[in-house]
């Protein structure tokens, strides 16, 4: 590590290389959380669609008890569906968006397609899947994203801030000693 000349009242301390590592490493930290759950989300709202379309072709038609219900704080509600395939009996979690098809109060079953290969795989004739309850799927995560991104390009501007005046630093210790 280079001995920087002791600061003075015309020179700026010098910037401890631990905190621009420090800075460095939280930007990648931030940066890569960020991009990973933006391509998350689109890896699984694009996966979500594919399975209900291909469900909605080639899945096994099947009569769902509606065992629980609760009312979202938005627009989806989430229903926990009960079901028997092929001798198994399957309990599965899914958003809803129509009341009236969904809450228990107004209905006791709801139609489901589910995929006879793997029959904890389901659609709902509304057109959710068995991972809608998923954290990353929702549009809005990639706004959290955004936010991640966002603070980690601040780390970056930082990181690069502090590296340009400890480059600038040694240069001029090393005019100085010249």
């Amino acid at each position: 590590m280079p001995r920087h000349d002791p600061p003075n009242r015309f020179t700026a301390a010098p910037t401890p290389w631990r905190f621009v590592v420090g800075v460095a490493a939280l930007t990648l930290v931030l940066l890569s959380a960020g991009v990973s759950m933006a391509v998350g989300v689109f890896v699984v709202k694009f996966g979500s669609a594919a399975k209900a379309q291909h469900l909605a072709r080639e899945g096994a038609a099947v009569e769902a008890v509606l065992s629980g219900y609760r009312e979202g704080r938005r627009l989806s509600s989430t229903v926990w569906l009960t079901y028997e395939y092929a001798g198994g009996a399957y309990r599965v979690q899914v958003e809803c968006d129509d009341r009236e098809r969904c809450d228990p109060q107004y209905s006791r079953t709801l139609a489901i397609r589910v995929d006879p290969a793997d029959p904890g795989e389901l659609v709902t004739v509304l057109g959710a899947t068995d991972d809608s309850t998923s954290l990353l799927n929702s549009w809005v995560r990639l706004v959290h994203a955004a936010i991640v991104i966002a603070f980690g390009g601040v780390g970056a501007y930082l990181w690069w801030q502090l590296h340009r005046q400890a480059r600038a630093e040694r240069r001029t210790s090393t005019f100085r000693r010249q």
